[in-house]
C-alpha cells in the first residue's frame, strides 16, 4: 500500500484542516464509476483533515489517472489528493506489490470479485482498525471479520456527518462551505448555503450568480420558516449586492419569480398581507392642514416637500423616526428590526413613546420620504381620517421594507421618476390594496443657473456624488482614458466622498483605485472632497457624467445641467427595461447603443461638441432644457397638490 502518485505531481490545493476530530477512512470503491464519484467527496474529507485509504481495483483505478491527461480539472483534483495524503491500495489476496504500493488486482471483475479479493487481503485488519470504513457504491450487506462496513446511504449518511461537523463549528470560509455542498449536498444545509452566499455578498467576493442564489433560497424557503431563518432568507432575496449595486438584477427584470420562494413562506404572507381599502379617501379641509412629514433614513430631499406644503398654507412638523426609535434606522435586514415588524404588524406594539404618538395623531397629512422602517411605522399608526403619501426613490424598490407597508393606509404613492413607479408596481406584484401612483421629479433650486464658466471648461468632465458603485466610477475613468488619447489637456473632477472611505469594498473599490493610478488618467483627475458648495466647483466644467447603473431621477446630474455642463448620460442599465434615463431626461442627454459600448459612444458624443463654439451652443442649450422640463414652480404646486388631494391634471 502506498500513497497515490499522479504523473503530473503537484501540490495544488487547500491547507487540511488541523481538527482533533480526525478520522481514519477505508473508502471502498468496486468500479470505475465508482472511483469518480469518490473522489470529490475524498478531496473534502482530505481538506477537513481526515486520513483516507482508497480500496479500489488496478482496472478502475488506472483508466482514471489516464484520463486525466487530457483534461485539467481531473489533474487538479488528482493532484491535490496526492498532496493531501490519499492512499490508494489495489485489493488482493497475496503479497504486497511495488515499490509505489499501487497492488495488481485480479482479472475477476464486478463487487462480488472485489469484496472476495477485499476480504481475503492480508492487509485488511491493519487498514480498517479504527478506520470507518464504508462503500457508498454498493447497496449489498458486506460482513468482514470484526469490520462494520457501511454501504449505500448508512455510508454516504456517516461521510455527510463527518464533513459536516466543521461547517456547523463554522470552521470553514464561506467558499468551502459552497464547495462541500456542491459536491456533497448532504453535509450542508440550506441556511448552511445561504449565510455562506450571505458573507461572500457582503465581502464583495460572490461570483456565482442569481441564479445559484435562487435555487438556495427554494431550498430554504418552506410554509413555517420563522425566526433567525426567516430573517436569513429575507436578507438573501434583498442583499444590496444584488440588487442596489448590481448592472441588472432579477429585482427589476422578473421580480415575480425571485420573491416568490419568499411568498410561500406563512410567515412573510402575515406581514405583508392586503388590507381592505377605506370606502372614501381622506381630505384636508381645514383653512391650515397640519402635515407630519417623515424625512427618511437615507437621503435627504424633504426640503422643497416642505417648502411646497408651507407655500400651499401648511404647518408642517418634520420627524425624524429613526432618531427617536435606533431600530428604525438600519435600511438592511437584521433580527431586530424585523423581530420589530412582526410585533408591529402581528401585535400592534409599535413601541415608541406617547408624544410621538401624539404629533403623529394631531396631524391630517401624513407624508414618508423614503419607503424605510418609519415609514412602515407610519403606515400602521395612520388613522382613518388622516391622508398619507408616500414618496419612492429607486432604492426603495429594491429593498423590503416597501413590501411591508399597510398599503391599505396610504393614499397616494409619489415616485420621483417613471421608471421607478413601474418597478414599484412590479415587485409589488397584483396587489388589490395599492393607492394612485403619481410620478413627480425632484425640485431643482434657480442658483445652479449662475454657475459661471470657464476658458477651459470646455476640456473637464465633472462626476458628482461619484464614490459608490452603483455611480460605476470605472466607467468615468474609461472614458476619461479614451479622451485623452486625442488630447491630453482633458480631466476628470470628481466631487464627494472617495469609495475608499464610502463604506465599499470588494474587488469594485480594487478596481476603481488601481484604474484611476494608471499613467494615462492619473495626473488628470481632480479629486473634491465633500462638500456643501458643489456649485462653485461646477463653475470651469464642461461635461457632467451620469455612468449611473440605477438612479432614480440624478438631481446631481440636473444640477450640473443647470450650470451649463453637457450632460454624458448612461441608460442606468438596472432601469433600462422599464424606461431607463430616457424615461426621466431630455432624449438626446442619453447616450445610444449597447450598454457594453457605453464609454465608446459617450465619447463620440463628447468629442462632437469639444470645440468651444460648438460646446458654448450645447451648454447654453442643455440650460435652456432643464428650465423646460424641470420647472421647479410647477413640480412644487404638484407636490402640495398630491398631499392634499387637490386637483392634478398634470400627473
Amino acid at each position: 500500500m502506498g500513497t497515490a502518485h499522479h504523473p503530473r505531481p503537484g501540490t495544488r490545493g487547500a491547507t487540511p484542516l488541523q481538527s482533533p476530530g480526525s478520522r481514519d477512512l477505508l473508502w471502498c470503491a468496486a468500479s470505475r464509476g465508482q472511483v469518480h464519484a469518490a473522489l470529490p467527496t475524498v478531496r473534502h474529507l482530505l481538506r477537513q483533515g481526515h486520513r483516507v485509504v482508497l480500496a479500489a481495483p488496478a482496472e478502475a483505478w488506472e483508466p482514471t489517472l489516464a484520463e486525466a491527461r487530457d483534461d485539467e480539472d481531473a489533474t487538479a483534483l488528482l493532484e491535490e489528493l496526492a498532496a493531501g495524503g490519499l492512499r490508494v491500495v489495489h485489493p488482493e489476496p497475496g503479497e504486497a506489490g511495488d515499490a509505489h504500493g499501487l497492488l495488481h488486482a485480479l482479472n475477476a471483475g464486478g463487487e462480488e470479485s472485489f469484496a472476495h479479493d477485499l476480504v481475503r487481503d492480508p492487509r485488511l485488519p491493519a487498514l480498517a482498525e479504527g478506520a470507518l470504513v464504508v462503500w457508498p457504491g454498493t447497496t449489498h450487506a458486506v460482513e468482514l471479520d470484526a469490520v462494520d462496513v457501511l454501504t449505500g446511504d448508512a455510508a454516504r449518511a456517516a461521510v455527510a456527518g463527518l464533513l459536516a461537523e466543521p461547517v456547523r463549528a463554522g470552521a470553514l470560509s464561506p467558499e468551502a462551505v459552497l464547495g462541500l455542498a456542491r459536491d456533497v449536498p448532504e453535509a450542508v444545509t440550506a441556511r448552511q448555503r445561504v449565510d455562506a452566499s450571505t458573507a461572500l455578498l457582503r465581502q464583495g467576493r460572490w461570483t456565482g450568480g442569481t441564479a445559484r442564489i435562487q435555487r438556495q433560497m427554494k431550498a430554504l424557503a418552506a410554509p413555517d420558516l420563522a425566526g433567525d431563518d426567516l430573517t436569513a432568507l429575507v436578507g438573501l432575496a434583498f442583499h444590496r449586492t444584488l440588487h442596489a449595486d448590481a448592472v441588472s438584477t432579477p429585482m427589476v427584470d422578473n421580480p415575480g419569480a425571485w420573491l416568490s420562494p419568499l411568498r410561500t413562506v406563512a410567515g412573510w404572507k402575515r406581514l405583508t398581507a392586503e388590507q381592505p381599502r377605506p370606502a372614501a379617501t381622506p381630505r384636508p379641509t381645514g383653512p391650515a392642514p397640519r402635515v407630519l412629514l417623515l424625512p427618511g433614513t437615507y437621503g435627504r430631499f424633504e426640503q422643497p416637500v416642505v417648502r411646497a406644503l408651507e407655500a400651499a398654507g401648511c404647518t408642517v412638523d418634520v420627524l425624524d423616526l429613526a432618531e427617536l426609535a435606533p431600530v428604525l434606522s438600519s435600511r438592511l435586514v437584521r433580527a431586530e428590526n424585523l423581530e420589530a415588524v412582526q410585533r408591529l404588524v402581528l401585535d400592534g406594539e409599535h413601541g415608541l413613546p406617547t408624544e410621538v404618538t401624539d404629533r403623529i395623531a394631531a396631524a391630517d397629512v401624513l407624508w414618508a420620504e423614503w419607503a424605510d422602517l418609519p415609514a412602515v411605522w407610519l403606515s400602521h399608526l395612520a388613522a382613518p381620517h388622516q391622508r398619507m403619501v408616500l414618496r419612492v426613490h429607486s432604492l426603495d424598490v429594491l429593498d423590503p421594507w416597501l413590501h411591508l407597508v399597510r398599503w391599505a393606509s396610504v393614499d397616494a404613492l409619489v415616485a420621483v421618476g417613471a421608471p421607478v413607479a413601474r418597478v414599484a408596481l412590479g415587485v409589488l406584484g397584483a396587489r388589490t390594496d395599492l393607492p394612485p401612483v403619481h410620478v413627480i421629479g425632484h425640485v431643482l433650486d434657480g442658483h445652479w443657473f449662475d454657475v459661471p464658466t470657464t476658458d477651459d471648461a470646455h476640456r473637464r468632465l465633472v462626476m458628482v456624488k461619484w464614490g459608490r458603485r452603483v455611480k460605476d466610477p470605472l466607467k468615468a475613468l474609461e472614458l476619461l482614458a479614451r479622451l485623452r488619447e486625442h488630447d491630453p489637456a482633458w480631466r476628470l473632477r470628481l466631487i464627494g466622498q472617495d469609495i475608499a472611505d464610502a463604506g465599499e469594498n470588494g474587488t469594485y473599490a480594487r478596481q476603481v483605485a488601481e484604474r484611476a493610478a494608471q499613467d494615462d488618467v492619473r495626473d488628470a483627475l481632480e479629486l473634491v472632497p465633500q462638500t456643501d458648495d458643489v456649485a462653485a466647483h461646477l463653475a470651469g466644467c464642461g461635461f457632467v457624467v451620469s455612468s449611473s447603473r440605477r438612479e432614480s431621477f440624478h438631481l446631481g446630474l440636473v444640477e450640473a445641467a443647470a450650470a451649463g455642463c453637457v450632460p454624458v448620460v448612461r441608460n442606468w442599465p438596472v432601469f433600462a427595461r422599464r424606461g431607463g434615463a430616457r424615461d426621466v431626461l431630455p432624449d438626446d442627454w442619453v447616450v445610444d447603443g449597447p450598454d457594453a459600448r457605453w464609454v465608446d459612444a459617450a465619447a463620440e458624443r463628447v468629442l462632437a461638441h469639444a470645440d468651444r463654439t460648438t460646446w458654448e451652443a450645447a451648454s447654453a442649450a442643455t440650460r435652456a432644457q432643464v428650465r423646460d422640463h424641470f420647472p421647479a414652480d410647477e413640480t412644487l404646486r404638484r407636490l402640495a397638490s398630491v398631499a392634499l388631494d387637490r386637483e392634478d391634471t398634470t400627473r
